[in-house]
């Protein structure tokens, strides 16, 4: 990954908001990231030290004007001037998936972005993505989307590397080298991506409002592309991931300005066996974390989704829970209980709502985004 990362946040809404270019200023980064000497013991685990921090990245201008109005709440991807006349075969009902990314007008790195040649990760498989009644019939340029770790990864890189966020591109974008991806990712490696992207959003956000999601693989494949238009989004959410480990890496974002933090885990905890007096303890010192790290935001905590899972009973599920809601009432946070809306009459997660029992399809992340965007508001 290229040190001159630079981020374009923005793809506009045909007819209801302009695209702004954006020229890189030669100049450094404006704001360092926090050492984790400068946290109290109380607030971090000595192992915050080994906190991934954000790779140097050019530090970007103001990201301009985003979509507003009634256009930008929709739960789609803006189409961009000048794509409909190339897709005027298209039904309108593709029209919100087949979007490709908007031309450039910043350097670019000429160096090819170099692929990970580590062992693959031991953790959870991400959901498969199956393809909808719409991507069926569409051509093959719009037709696929990346459905695992690999492909996901590489598409984050190409987008970052040309200077864009993928939180703001068409799910196909970049096919043609995301496609040919074949060695997983390492979790070291989503830890640099995940600096880098964080570090280019703390340069270039300007005055827009920000969401940062921070989760495990649930959170790594909520679809972007139908969260609100009108605000910026940044992911930093690892498959497989616990609360541990997130506990050790949420200084990566400290220096974006987020308006809403939304924190879901716990889940791989369970299925590894860790107590829940334990993740309830790193869960409170991660809120703790991002309470002094960002005193202006809004932190939203998750209940844990029930499942279908034999090694993740939903007996645990709910007495951590009831425990999380003790949690953040004690530290003034916001909780957000899903149980309702995803458990079955037997408690089960509903199994029109996942892949595997425990991962999510299109309709349950609809249902989740439906909290988030409740939440942010």
């Amino acid at each position: 990954m290229a040190a001159e990362v630079c981020l374009l946040l923005m793809q506009s809404l045909t007819g209801d908001c302009d695209a702004t270019a954006i020229a890189s200023p030669d100049r450094p980064p404006s704001t360092v990231m926090p050492s984790a000497r400068e946290m109290t013991d109380a607030v971090m685990s000595d192992r915050a030290s080994d906190a991934i921090a954000p790779v140097a990245v050019r530090a970007l201008p103001q990201f301009g004007e985003l979509c507003h109005g009634e256009t930008a709440r929709q739960l789609a991807i803006c189409a961009l001037p000048g794509m409909a006349r190339n897709q005027a075969s298209s039904s309108p009902a593709d029209s919100t998936s087949s979007v490709a990314p908007m031309p450039l007008n910043l350097p670019m790195t000429r160096r090819p972005i170099a692929t990970p040649t580590l062992p693959p990760p031991r953790f959870s498989a991400p959901p498969t993505v199956a393809a909808s009644p719409t991507t069926a019939n569409r051509s093959p340029r719009y037709a696929a989307r990346p459905s695992n770790g690999s492909e996901l990864f590489r598409q984050r890189q190409v987008a970052l590397q040309s200077g864009q966020s993928y939180t703001r591109i068409a799910p196909s974008a970049y096919a043609n080298q995301w496609q040919v991806m074949g060695q997983q990712p390492t979790y070291q490696d989503w830890q640099q991506l995940l600096a880098q992207e964080a570090r280019a959003m703390a340069g270039g956000q300007g005055q827009n409002r920000l969401e940062v999601i921070v989760g495990d693989s649930l959170g790594l494949w909520l679809p972007p592309e139908m969260l609100p238009r009108d605000r910026l989004w940044l992911n930093q959410s690892i498959s497989g991931d616990t609360t541990s480990g997130i506990l050790q890496r949420v200084s990566t974002f400290a220096n974006t300005r987020a308006t809403t933090i939304h924190l879901m885990a716990g889940a791989n905890d369970l299925k590894n066996g860790v107590p829940e007096a334990q993740i309830v303890s790193n869960l409170q010192r991660t809120v703790r974390v991002l309470q002094w790290q960002h005193p202006q935001a809004k932190i939203v905590v998750y209940s844990v989704l029930p499942t279908r899972r034999a090694e993740i009973s939903n007996d645990r599920v709910r007495s951590l829970n009831a425990k999380l809601a003790q949690m953040t009432q004690q530290r003034q946070v916001e909780y957000r209980d899903l149980q309702p809306t995803f458990r079955d009459e037997w408690g089960h997660l509903r199994p029109d709502l996942t892949t595997d029992g425990l991962h999510l399809n299109p309709q349950g992340y609809a249902l989740w985004q439906q909290a988030i965007v409740a939440s942010a508001i």
